[in-house]
């Protein structure tokens, strides 16, 4: 019965260092993939309340304070992953969009600080008017 104990004391112990050696290699990818979800949430986000917008930046920005301040190379692959969707969003709408001030301030802020990571660059298809000589 003793060499069982020991056992499960030990496993018990050793779990949790392996639970952290996998979330060490999964974090970048979820930060990422975060970072994606959340710019685009925030692009759906259509509230004519401003100071309901207000609050939001505000409640977003100590979340990124917070991650840079614990964490800041999964701070760096949480703002491109947003880098990634704000620049999508730039090419695509142009001016015919319209954002509050504060969304404008927090967009640039992504254009600046983030950058394309990997294959996920954003690609545009031109496509030219069908005419006489196409």
């Amino acid at each position: 019965m003793r060499p069982f104990l020991l056992h499960s004391i030990l496993l018990s112990l050793c779990l949790p260092i392996l639970g952290i050696s996998q979330v060490g290699d999964t974090a970048p990818g979820f930060y990422l993939e975060l970072g994606r979800k959340d710019a685009t949430h925030e692009l759906s986000f259509i509230n004519g309340n401003l100071e309901d917008e207000k609050d939001f930046w505000v409640d977003q920005k100590r979340f990124e304070a917070l991650l840079k301040k614990e964490n800041p190379a999964l701070y760096q692959t949480y703002i491109n992953g947003k880098y990634e969707v704000y620049r999508e969003h730039q090419i695509l709408c142009g001016e015919p969009c319209y954002h509050s001030d504060e969304f404008a301030r927090q967009s640039a802020f992504y254009l600046i600080n983030g950058e394309a990571v990997g294959t996920s660059e954003v690609v545009l298809e031109v496509r030219r008017p069908k005419g006489k000589n196409n």
